[in-house]
């Protein structure tokens, strides 16, 4: 049997929440000389789960972090002493900080074959959980915004009044593409609950119940609304959106809108900025 030193490739999507998704292994053996990596190549994999992902520089980190193991592979063989620890290998590639790619503590194992390891890795740690395919039976937050809700904030001329606004919460920022003030910041996001699993509804529905936990912490008040769509086939998870989701804190309210109501939140909104520009 063979011993061996693996590590997890993950992408970070929110160091507040710890919401992240493995999308890759590499294997060391220093006896062996062996060093490999393997990771996926199809950034639809990563944006299925955080649609606001940046899947191209994603691929981009990745296919530069394989190319480098790839060279230190090769230079193994030449080395008198190659290191000891991967964690020193892969550290001199990507730096430990907290940026959206990140590494797992080292773990050890042994295997009869390590190519065979490398690939029981990724298949167990990564393909395991990436979705099998995408499909127009799904759709992204920005398909919601743009399919259901965009046409209506362009009618009632309110488009062109929303801002991005970061929130700050303990050691992280929340941002929101569309907000403007009122008193307090007001910010509508869309979310899709269209999605071929129940489960895939039910894990976004509790990572962004963890979101609005860090927003609790933000020492600016803010009144969210959620701009939702979910499949037909699943409309008895919109009770289970609701429960998790909405809340009324001094800090933070969530307000949850579906698409039929759509025409209806943009002539409110409309007419809460009408009122605002009126007291100017």
């Amino acid at each position: 049997m063979k011993k061996y030193q693996y590590q997890i490739i993950r992408y970070v999507h929110d160091h507040f929440t710890g919401e992240y998704v493995n999308v890759g292994v590499v294997v060391y053996s220093k006896d062996d000389r062996f060093l490999a990596s393997l990771s996926t190549s199809r950034y639809q994999r990563i944006t299925h789960f955080f649609p606001e992902a940046k899947g191209r520089w994603i691929m981009s980190v990745l296919a530069n972090f394989n190319q480098q193991i790839r060279r230190i592979s090769l230079e193994l063989n030449e080395l008198f002493s190659p290191s000891n620890s991967l964690e020193e290998i892969t550290n001199s590639i990507l730096i430990r900080d907290n940026a959206a790619i990140q590494l797992t503590e080292t773990r050890l194992a042994v295997d009869v074959d390590l190519e065979a390891a490398l690939n029981d890795l990724y298949n167990s740690q990564v393909v395991k959980y990436m979705p099998k395919n995408a499909n127009n039976n799904t759709l992204l937050d920005e398909d919601v915004w743009r399919i259901k809700y965009k046409a209506y904030f362009e009618k009632y001329g309110i488009d062109k009044r929303l801002k991005t606004h970061d929130f700050k919460v303990p050691r992280d920022v929340i941002s929101f593409q569309k907000s403007w003030k009122n008193n307090i910041w007001h910010c509508y996001e869309p979310l899709s609950f269209v999605l071929q699993e129940k489960d895939s509804i039910k894990d976004k529905v509790y990572k962004w119940a963890g979101r609005l936990q860090g927003l609790q912490q933000s020492n600016e008040s803010l009144h969210l609304t959620l701009m939702t769509s979910i499949s037909p086939k699943h409309k008895d998870l919109m009770a289970f959106v609701q429960e998790y989701l909405i809340m009324n804190t001094n800090i933070l309210t969530v307000d949850i809108v579906t698409e039929d109501n759509a025409e209806n939140l943009a002539k409110e909104i409309c007419r809460e900025m009408e009122l605002h520009d009126m007291k100017q």
